[in-house]
């Protein structure tokens, strides 16, 4: 199977994920089957040996890496509220509402990555998570920080799809 690739030269191999889509009217789970990202030789009348229309599963591949792609940048800007919520925690300006929506945001961070195969940022997203559902984290800020730096990292890099 080949990576499909975003605008920033990012992969994504959706093989590994529940990712559903119709092909030709019948219910395909990309987990189930190997939909190659160049339409292979058809029959002359755009259907593969398979069945599979080769330019519905392509674009529906090419739609697949656009939401990941898309997910991604979301996370991205999920990761600096927290490192906001990180200096607002430093300057001691964090309310318990703070910690439990900054809690909220690392949990649909966590969730989100997880879904899209960066599944070490979901392991950072979730310490960080705990941290702010334990309270504010008084003297903790710059191990939080130094968390929520490397989640950035890891959402710059592709996704851990290996590990899947």
């Amino acid at each position: 199977m080949g990576r499909m690739t975003g605008g920033d030269g990012y992969g994504f191999d959706p093989a590994g994920d529940a990712v559903e889509a119709l092909v030709d009217g019948y219910p395909i789970d990309s987990r189930s089957i190997d939909l190659p990202l160049q339409p292979p030789a058809t029959d002359g009348a755009g259907t593969t040996v398979a069945g599979l229309n080769a330019g519905v599963a392509a674009e529906a591949m090419n739609r697949v890496a656009d939401i990941a792609d898309r997910a991604r940048q979301r996370n991205l800007d999920r990761a600096v509220e927290l490192a906001d919520f990180v200096r607002a925690a430093e300057h001691g300006d964090l309310s318990p509402e703070d910690c439990e929506e900054a809690a909220d945001v690392a949990h649909r961070l966590a969730g989100s990555a997880g879904t899209f195969g960066y599944l070490a940022a979901t392991e950072l997203a979730r310490r960080i998570e705990r941290t702010f559902l334990d309270g504010e984290p008084d003297g903790d800020e710059e191990n939080i920080q130094e968390n929520v730096q490397e989640l950035i990292q890891r959402l710059h890099q592709p996704p851990d799809v290996d590990d899947l």
